[in-house]
């Protein structure tokens, strides 16, 4: 007869999504967007481009020798239409956002941990008492 394995298999983990886990992450994706692009998650994918090569009359004026962008936002048609003025916007938008950055990202990160810490019983009675009952990978 076979010897058996004395190893145990590890528990099967179920897979499913944490609703405050993802909020938390699309809180982050938007703070950063809000940063570097000067718009949010939406406006990213949404709006349209009007990021150009300055002209000759707007450098005359006195304008940007770098990129000339209107309305200070940047959008994921500007990044492929225009690689590398959209590569300028987003670090000069960097550099001068960073302090908010820093601080959303601190508040963010605190909040959520304060308020998972407060709110872990009456989560637990929702998770336990609502979700799970329905049988679908959903965590809160």
């Amino acid at each position: 007869m076979a010897r058996r394995s004395t190893r145990r298999k590890a528990p099967r983990r179920s897979r499913s999504i944490s609703v405050l886990n993802t909020l938390e992450s699309v809180m982050y994706a938007n703070i950063l967007s809000r940063g570097l692009a000067g718009t949010g998650v939406v406006g990213l994918f949404s709006m349209d481009s009007d990021l150009r090569a300055p002209s000759d009359a707007y450098l005359s004026g006195g304008g940007s020798l770098t990129y000339v962008n209107a309305d200070n936002k940047i959008t994921l048609s500007e990044m492929v239409s225009n690689p590398e003025l959209a590569i300028q916007a987003v670090a000069a938008n960097g550099r001068a956002n960073m302090k908010y950055m820093i601080g959303a990202s601190l508040a963010t990160s605190i909040g959520f941990k304060l308020s998972k810490r407060l709110l872990r019983k009456p989560l637990a009675n929702i998770q336990r008492n609502l979700v799970k009952p329905l049988g679908i990978g959903v965590r809160i």
